[in-house]
């Protein structure tokens, strides 16, 4: 019985990628999009959020930029690559966007420190983005 509870957990609740290297800000980025009803799965690194986005299918992923063996683009980019327009990409950094960051290849970003209320925001404008190119490619 218990693993049927937790079965539907994670089908009823969206699923969100965080791609981090500073362990503080993984955790309090996990724990913040987990307290608001997301299942949240972590990885430090490019390599460890590519097998990530292999092995399972996210709604979200909320990356960031400078990453000990790349960056978030190569994160985009392998989405992009592989996965329908359904997963949506948002880009947490510490940095100031400039253009040559193609940040607008995001669906979203966010700027460190990260306020709870706008992540959990974002998250949820997102999801709903992700619904509604669903919605739109069934009619189609």
């Amino acid at each position: 019985m218990k693993s049927d509870r937790v079965r539907k957990q994670v089908v009823d609740n969206p699923t969100v990628l965080v791609v981090e290297d500073d362990l503080d800000m993984l955790e309090l980025l996990q724990e913040i999009l987990s307290h608001s009803g997301y299942c949240v799965i972590t990885a430090a690194n490019v390599q460890d959020g590519i097998h990530m986005l292999e092995t399972m299918t996210f709604c979200v992923v909320v990356t960031d930029l400078h990453l000990p063996d790349g960056n978030g683009n190569q994160i985009l980019a392998h989405i992009r690559e592989t996965e329908a327009i359904h997963t949506q990409v948002i880009l947490c950094t510490g940095m100031e966007l400039l253009p040559s960051l193609n940040h607008h290849d995001y669906d979203d970003y966010l700027t460190k420190p990260v306020c709870p209320d706008l992540l959990t925001d974002t998250v949820a404008a997102c999801l709903e983005t992700r619904g509604a190119n669903i919605r739109r490619e069934k009619v189609a």
